[in-house]
């Protein structure tokens, strides 16, 4: 998981670093959009990347934690799993200490 958070912040850092230090057609956003103001001018170029820096961040936050997310769903499969198939192995053992219940018989 940690390894998989770094990966994602060094990947966040690049992208939000790379259009400040490339300023060969103008004032470069971290994620190409439209918007309908020019936001090439002062305050709305500021307020749009700080928007899109938020964003990058929190989706790159949210991929992290759906990836692991999902590897624990796929490890409590697996689990299950080996607990069914434990299960069905030792069928005839559960049969025959149910069979030695008072109580299980009755109910039958």
């Amino acid at each position: 998981f940690w390894f998989l958070l770094i990966c994602s912040n060094s990947t966040m850092v690049f992208l939000i670093i790379s259009p400040l230090m490339d300023t060969s057609n103008g004032r470069n956003l971290p994620s190409p959009a439209w918007y309908p103001v020019d936001y090439q001018q002062s305050p709305y170029y500021e307020i749009v990347f700080i928007n899109q820096t938020l964003w990058i961040q929190y989706l790159a936050f949210i991929n992290c934690y759906l990836d692991g997310l999902f590897t624990i769903i796929m490890v409590s499969i697996a689990n299950q799993c080996k607990l069914l198939c434990d299960n069905l192995r030792n069928i005839e053992e559960f049969n025959r200490c149910n069979c030695e219940i008072p109580e299980y018989n009755n109910a039958l």
